[in-house]
């Protein structure tokens, strides 16, 4: 998916389905071959959330999410934010 495209539908895990309202990749890192993190913007169940997730590359070439990662709810961006810049 290209960076800042938006996509409703389902989101597929590794032997699992999750439905996912709305979502928007925000930024992706590369990782190493094969895999890469993905932050994105997410909404699940009507709460919205800032999701750092892992990806892989499957054997039919589709990057996949993973379950390494986490989903911060979005009104604590701004936290995450000014504790990143105190970091600097």
């Amino acid at each position: 998916m290209p960076i800042g495209e938006k996509r409703d539908g389902e989101v597929q895990w590794p032997g699992k389905e999750r439905k996912v309202d709305e979502e928007r990749t925000i930024v992706e890192f590369e990782r190493g071959e094969g895999q890469k993190v993905v932050v994105r913007r997410t909404q699940f169940r009507g709460k919205e959330y800032l999701d750092f997730r892992q990806f892989f590359l499957s054997e039919d070439g589709k990057w996949l999410p993973t379950k390494k990662g986490v989903a911060l709810p979005w009104e604590l961006r701004q936290a995450l934010i000014e504790a990143l810049k105190q970091e600097e």
